[in-house]
């Protein structure tokens, strides 16, 4: 902090495989905030971040260029699955689809992407897990949003909870509610 007391502490454990372990623990060592596992070259392999009282709170996987190919996340502390995703990337490790499932493994939407020439994203689109689109954007290739089409953007990430978005006529988002 500013009077210079020590806030976290990084505890590094190294693993018979060659990966290394990395803890963060608040400075009274009691209480971990999260831990990062590394190969041998100190790129990320999985990152768990922890609940106070000790539960998982979410887990991300990455591929062997850093990308987040799943991400998993919890209720606070009761540990239940809330949703997770899985990502999907081109030869050029551009985003081009990202799945949404639901704690029963079902799909619950889904996003593709596709970019210029340059590597600006070109164009999203939301669907549901009935295929229905339910968004389009469209980018120019300098990245500025081109046209959006909104059908619906409600997104139901478990049995009794959903994200819904509104936007205004410059595609600016006004509203966001979870219910």
């Amino acid at each position: 902090d500013t009077d210079g007391n020590l806030v976290y502490y990084n505890m590094y454990e190294y693993n018979n495989d060659g990966t290394v372990t990395v803890k963060l623990l608040q400075a009274d060592l009691s209480t971990l905030d999260a831990e990062h596992l590394l190969d041998e070259n100190g790129k990320r392999i999985k990152e768990t971040t922890y609940n106070p009282d000790g539960t998982i709170k979410d887990c991300s996987e990455y591929d062997e260029n850093e990308n987040r190919t799943r991400y998993t996340t919890y209720y606070y502390s009761d540990g239940v699955l809330r949703y997770y995703y899985v990502s999907d990337y081109n030869e050029d490790q551009k985003l081009i689809k990202k799945t949404t499932y639901n704690p029963d493994d079902s799909i619950s939407n889904y996003i593709t992407y596709a970019y210029h020439a340059n590597g600006n994203i070109k164009k999203s689109e939301l669907y549901n897990a009935d295929n229905e689109l339910y968004e389009y954007v469209e980018y120019y290739e300098g990245g500025e949003l081109g046209k959006e089409i909104i059908k619906e953007k409600i997104t139901n990430y478990a049995e009794g909870t959903s994200s819904k978005l509104e936007y205004n006529s410059a595609g600016q988002m006004i509203k966001s509610s979870s219910y």
